[in-house]
């Protein structure tokens, strides 16, 4: 399965990448900071599954998805969130 990974830390999306990678079904990760890169890549590259942050800076994960979703309505796509205590 090809992943495409998006969120806006770098920290978090290197942990996923080396969790994913130990699935067997996961053959390839791409990542992502943005949700207009992850728009560019999944026409390029087509992946399975999407994972997209809710939050990220440009295009947020809400509006990556109902976009991802007009063009590709078949796409898997899970969200992600994570906030720091005292985050809003």
């Amino acid at each position: 399965m090809h992943v495409l990974l998006a969120d806006d830390h770098a920290l978090t999306r290197r942990a996923l990448r080396t969790i994913l990678q130990q699935v067997s079904d996961v053959h390839q990760v791409t990542e992502v900071g943005d949700g207009q890169r992850a728009l560019e890549i999944l026409a390029l590259e087509q992946p399975e599954l999407v994972l997209l942050d809710i939050q990220m800076q440009h295009v947020n994960g809400l509006v990556t998805a109902k976009e991802i979703l007009t063009d590709q309505p078949q796409q898997r796509i899970i969200f992600m969130s994570g906030h720091l205590n005292g985050e809003p």
